[in-house]
C-alpha cells in the first residue's frame, strides 16, 4: 500500500505533479542500500564472533599448556594484536605460534624473544611459522645456546642461503636432523652452516636432512675409536636412540671401528687437540684429513677412505674435502657478513603489493577479532539461554513432548494446505 501511494501521480490546480512519485522511488532506493548495508554490517559481525571463537579456542589451549594466569593471556592477546598491526601474521597465527611454544616448554619471556625471529626467519625463507620455529629451537638446544642466540643464528642461516646452494628451509632440515650431532663442531652454528652451504653444491643428496645425516655419521665414525660408547654418549649427549642408528648405519656400510682407528693412526689424524684435550673445529680436522692424504697416490688414498669411512660416507669425506676452501671462504662471510641478514631479507620478501596487502589483512582480521570479542558476551548470554531451553525441551516428559510434536505436525500441515 505505501509503495502504490507514493508512486501516485497527484494533480493540483489542474497541473500533473510527479514529485511525489519521485520522492517514493528515491525513499525505496534508499531503503534498498540500507537493507543491503544492513546485511552487509550482520555478515562482518558473523565473521567477527567466528573470527574471535577460533583465536580464543586457540589462546585458552595456550592457557592450557602454559599454565598461564588471566593477566598473562590478557598480556599475550595485546602483545598478538601488535603482531598483526605491523607485520602480515594473524593473532591466530601468532596465536598458534604460542601454542607450540608452549608444548616446547618455553615460558613468556622465551615465547616473546623467540617470537620476532621466527616470524621475520619464516617470512624471509617462505616457511610456516611452525617449520622456522622447529629449526630454531632444536638447533638451539643442540647448541647449548639460548634464546637470546636466536637472531643470530637466524642471520647466519639467512646468510648462508644467500651465498651457497641450499636454502633456508633444507638447511634448518640439516641441522634439525643433525640434532645432538651439532656438539661435534667446535667450530658452533658458523662452522656447521659453513660446511652445509659447501657441500650443498654436490646436489641433493648433500642437502637437507641427508646432509644432516651424513655430517653426523661423519664425526662419530672419527669419534667412535677414540672412547666407549659411555663415554662418547655422556661427553657429547647422544642420545641412545641416536647411537643406535648409528651403529646399524656402521653394520651397514661395513665400517669396523678397529680398521678406521688404524687408519686414524697411520695417518696420524687426532680429532682432539694433543694439548688441551678438546675436540677440535671439525673444518681443521677436515683439512688435516686432507693433507695426510694428500701423499698418498689415488689407490692408496681411496684404500685408507675405506678403511676410515666405510662404503658410504667415503663420499661425504671427498666431498669435504674438495670443498674445503670454499667451506673456510663462507665461514668468514657467515661470520663478518650476517648480521640484521634475516631482517633484511624479510623485509625484501614483504616489500611489494603482496605484502602491503598480507598487512592489511592481518590489520583486519586484528580488527574483527577486537569486534566479536565485544559482541562475545552478548551472544554467550543468548546462546546459553537458547541451550536451557533446548535441554528443557529434551527433559520434557513424555506427554508434554508428544503434545508438543503434534501441534508443530498439525501447524505445518495447515501451512502446507493454504500453499
Amino acid at each position: 500500500m505505501a509503495k502504490q501511494t507514493l508512486q501516485t501521480v497527484i494533480t493540483l490546480s489542474g497541473q500533473v505533479d510527479n514529485s511525489f512519485g519521485v520522492l517514493g522511488q528515491r525513499i525505496m532506493a534508499l531503503g534498498s542500500q540500507i537493507d543491503g548495508l544492513s546485511q552487509k554490517v550482520i555478515e562482518f559481525g558473523k565473521e567477527s564472533i567466528e573470527q574471535y571463537v577460533r583465536y580464543d579456542d586457540v589462546m585458552r589451549e595456550v592457557q592450557a599448556l602454559g599454565e598461564y594466569d588471566g593477566k598473562t593471556i590478557q598480556t599475550l592477546n595485546e602483545y598478538n594484536r601488535s603482531i598483526a598491526q605491523t607485520s602480515k601474521y594473524t593473532m591466530e597465527q601468532a596465536g598458534q605460534a604460542e601454542v607450540m611454544m608452549a608444548q616446547l616448554g618455553l615460558n613468556m619471556e622465551q615465547t616473546r624473544t623467540l617470537m620476532p625471529t621466527v616470524m621475520n626467519l619464516a617470512t624471509a625463507a617462505n616457511i610456516e611459522l611452525a617449520d622456522s620455529l622447529d629449526y630454531l629451537y632444536y638447533t638451539l638446544n643442540a647448541l647449548g645456546e639460548p634464546m637470546s642466540y636466536a637472531d643470530t643464528l637466524a642471520d647466519q642461516m639467512s646468510k648462508s642461503a644467500a651465498i651457497s646452494a641450499a636454502d633456508i628451509d633444507t638447511l634448518g632440515q640439516s641441522m634439525q636432523r643433525l640434532g645432538s650431532g651439532a656438539k661435534f663442531f667446535a667450530g658452533g652454528s658458523e662452522e656447521i652452516l659453513a660446511i652445509l652451504g659447501g657441500i650443498s653444491q654436490f646436489g641433493s643428496d648433500m642437502q637437507g636432512r641427508d646432509a644432516g645425516t651424513q655430517l653426523r655419521n661423519f664425526m662419530l665414525t672419527l669419534l667412535a675409536p677414540t672412547k666407549s660408547k659411555d663415554e662418547l654418549i655422556s661427553s657429547l649427549r647422544v642420545t641412545e636412540e641416536e647411537w643406535a642408528e648409528f651403529e646399524s648405519y656402521m653394520d651397514d656400510a661395513g665400517i669396523n671401528v678397529t680398521d678406521t682407528a688404524a687408519a686414524m693412526n697411520e695417518l696420524g689424524l687426532s680429532v682432539y687437540d694433543s694439548a688441551t684435550g678438546e675436540l677440535k673445529p671439525a673444518i681443521q680436522i677436515i683439512g688435516e684429513m686432507d693433507a695426510a692424504l694428500s701423499t698418498l697416490s689415488e689407490a692408496e688414498k681411496n684404500k685408507m677412505l675405506g678403511n676410515l669411512f666405510g662404503k658410504r660416507t667415503t663420499t661425504t669425506a671427498l666431498n669435504l674435502i674438495e670443498s674445503l676452501d670454499t667451506i673456510i671462504q663462507y665461514q668468514e662471510e657467515i661470520e663478518k657478513g650476517s648480521e640484521g641478514y634475516t631482517q633484511s631479507m624479510a623485509d625484501t620478501m614483504e616489500g611489494g603489493l603482496g605484502g602491503s596487502l598480507r598487512k592489511f589483512n592481518a590489520a583486519l582480521d586484528a580488527f574483527k577479532v577486537t569486534v566479536g570479542e565485544r559482541l562475545a558476551p552478548q551472544v554467550e548470554n543468548i546462546t546459553d539461554s537458547l541451550t536451557g531451553f533446548i535441554n528443557s525441551l529434551t527433559n520434557m516428559d513424555d506427554d508434554k513432548l508428544d503434545a508438543l510434536i503434534s501441534g508443530c505436525l498439525l501447524y505445518t500441515s495447515d501451512a502446507a494446505d493454504e500453499l
